[in-house]
C-alpha cells in the first residue's frame, strides 16, 4: 500500500516496516499513463541478446564456488604447480648479463626435469619473431655509442709550439684519436660477431638446452572455433585478448595461449602459474597502474577446466625469488621489467614519407626515441610532449602547423571531452576526461578526423580506418 503525502514524498508500507523515499509524483495526463509511451528517454532494449543479458551467469555458472575456494599462496603451490612462460618473459634476458641468464636456466631446469615447465606454441613463435628485434636493439645501441665518441681536433697554435705544455697537449690529442679509432674498431668487430649469429645467440643457446620437445605445448586447435571464441570475447570484453582487438590478427595470440593453458588444465588438473609481464586489464585487475590479481573470469574458467585447481599470474622476478635465485640476477630482471612498464608503443608518422611507424617511448614528458622507418629506411626523432607525441626529421624542426580544439568521446565513459591536438597526420594528445578522471590517447588520422584509445591499448594498425571523433571545432 502506498500513500501519497505530497508531490515529493511517498511512504511505502511493507508489513510492519515503513520505508520513506523522495519521489516526483507526475500531474496531469501523464499521471494516468496515457502519455507514458511518448517518453523518449527510455532505453531501447530491442537489441539485447540473451548472452549479453546473462553474461555474469555464463562466466560464473557456479555462484557458490567463489566462497568455497580456499586459495593458497603461490609459494604454497609452487612445489606441485605447472609453470607456463609468456613471450615477454623469454625476451627479458636479452638485456640482462650472462650470469643472470645462466642462473635463470639453472633455476628452471628442475621444473623441466619434473615435467612442470611449459611454453605454448604461440609463445615460441612470438619469441622467434621478436628475437631479431632484440638483437637489432643491441646493434643500434652499439652504433649509437660509437657515434657519440668524438676526439678533439689537433690544436693549431704555432706560437705555442715550443712550450712543453703545448707539446703535451698535442700528444694527448693524438692519444685520444688513437683511442677513438681502437674503440670504433672494437665496436665493429663486436657488431660483426652479433651479425654472424644465426639462432645461436647466448639466449637462444640457453633455451635450446632448457626447453625439450616435451616443454613445447602446441595443440592443433580448430581454427574456426578459435575465431568464433575470439569474436565472442572481443564483443563482450571477456578476458583475455580483447584489449588487442585492434591488432591485424584481432589479438588472437593471447587467446591461443589461454586455450593452451586450459588444455593443460583439463589434462593435468594441477594449479598453474602463468609467468608474464602482461599487466593489461584483460589479464589482470589493476590498481595504481599495476596488475595485482588475475581476472576473476580467468580464475573461474581455469577452475572449471581443471576440476577445482587454482590459476595464478606472477612476474618473472617473483618466480626467481621463489626459486631462490641470487639477488643480483633477480634485481637485474626487476630493472628490465620496470623498464618495460615505463614505456609504451606509440604509432607516429615518419616525417620523411608519412608511413606509420611503431615507436617504444617512455611515459614521461620529454621522452625521446630515434626509430627507423621500414618504408623509406630513414631514421627520425620521436618526442613525447605535454600535448602528445610528435616526430621530426633528423636535423629538422618539428612539424608545427598549429593546433585545433576538437570534441572527442572519452573511451572509458563516452563523455564528450575537448582536446587541443595538432593538425598533422598522427599528431597526438593525452587529455584527461573531466567526467571520469581517466587520461586517454587521442590521435589525428590521415583523413583529419581524431580517434581515441585507452591507455595501455596498442595503437590501431591503420588509424585512418578507425576514426572515433568529430572534425575540428575551431
Amino acid at each position: 500500500m502506498c500513500t501519497a503525502l505530497s508531490e515529493t514524498s511517498t511512504v511505502l508500507h511493507c508489513g510492519k516496516v515503513s520505508y520513506k523515499r523522495w519521489a516526483r509524483i507526475p500531474s496531469g495526463p501523464a499521471a494516468y499513463g496515457d502519455s507514458v509511451a511518448k517518453t523518449s528517454d527510455k532505453p531501447d532494449l530491442s537489441g539485447l541478446t540473451e548472452e549479453a543479458v546473462f553474461l555474469a551467469e555464463t562466466l560464473l555458472p557456479d555462484a557458490g564456488a567463489g566462497f568455497a575456494d580456499q586459495r593458497l599462496s603461490v609459494a604454497d603451490v609452487l612445489a606441485k604447480a605447472d609453470v607456463v612462460l609468456d613471450t615477454n618473459v623469454l625476451l627479458l634476458p636479452y638485456r640482462a648479463g650472462t650470469s643472470s641468464l645462466h642462473q635463470i636456466e639453472a633455476a628452471l631446469t628442475p621444473l623441466r626435469d619434473d615435467g612442470r615447465l611449459f611454453v605454448p606454441g604461440r609463445v615460441a613463435r612470438e619469441f622467434m619473431r621478436l628475437r631479431p628485434a632484440k638483437l637489432a636493439e643491441l646493434l643500434q645501441a652499439l652504433s649509437d655509442q660509437s657515434s657519440r665518441i668524438v676526439a678533439p681536433e689537433d690544436p693549431a697554435y704555432p706560437l705555442l709550439k715550443d712550450l712543453p705544455e703545448y707539446r703535451a697537449l698535442v700528444d694527448a690529442v693524438a692519444s685520444l684519436g688513437d683511442a677513438r679509432a681502437a674503440f670504433i674498431k672494437a665496436v665493429r668487430s663486436l657488431r660483426d660477431t652479433i651479425l654472424s649469429w644465426e639462432g645461436n645467440d647466448p639466449v637462444s643457446v640457453a633455451y635450446s638446452r632448457l626447453f625439450t620437445p616435451a616443454c613445447i605445448r602446441d595443440p592443433m586447435f580448430d581454427k574456426s572455433e578459435v575465431l568464433k571464441d575470439l569474436r565472442r570475447r572481443v564483443e563482450h570484453e571477456i578476458p583475455p585478448g580483447y584489449k588487442d582487438a585492434a591488432k591485424s590478427d584481432g589479438g588472437v595470440g593471447d587467446l591461443l595461449i589461454w586455450w593452451t593453458i586450459l588444455e593443460l588444465a583439463r589434462e593435468r588438473k594441477r594449479p598453474l602459474i602463468f609467468v608474464t609481464g602482461e599487466e593489461k586489464s584483460d589479464w589482470q585487475h589493476r590498481s595504481g597502474g599495476r596488475g595485482f590479481l588475475p581476472r576473476f573470469e580467468l580464475v573461474d574458467e581455469y577452475r572449471r577446466a581443471s576440476d577445482g585447481a587454482a590459476f595464478y599470474i606472477i612476474q618473472m622476478s617473483e618466480l626467481l625469488e621463489l626459486l631462490q635465485v641470487e639477488d643480483s640476477a633477480v634485481e637485474e630482471i626487476k630493472q628490465e621489467e620496470q623498464r618495460s612498464r615505463e614505456t609504451t608503443l606509440e604509432l607516429v608518422a615518419c616525417p620523411n614519407c608519412e608511413s606509420a611507424v611503431e615507436v617504444e617511448l617512455g611515459h614521461s614528458i620529454g621522452s625521446s626515441a630515434m626509430p627507423k622507418c621500414a618504408a623509406c629506411g630513414a631514421r627520425f626523432h620521436a618526442h613525447r610532449s605535454g600535448e602528445g607525441v610528435f616526430a621530426r626529421a633528423r636535423g629538422g624542426a618539428p612539424r608545427v602547423d598549429g593546433v585545433a580544439d576538437v570534441k572527442v568521446d572519452c573511451p572509458y565513459c563516452a563523455a564528450g571531452v575537448s582536446v587541443l591536438i595538432g593538425r598533422n597526420f598522427m599528431d597526438s594528445a593525452l587529455p584527461t576526461c573531466t567526467s571520469c578522471g581517466e587520461r586517454f590517447h587521442a590521435h589525428r588520422a590521415r583523413d583529419a578526423s581524431v580517434f581515441t584509445r585507452r591507455r595501455g591499448d596498442r595503437p590501431p594498425g591503420t588509424p585512418d580506418q578507425v576514426p572515433s571523433a568529430s572534425a575540428d571545432a575551431d
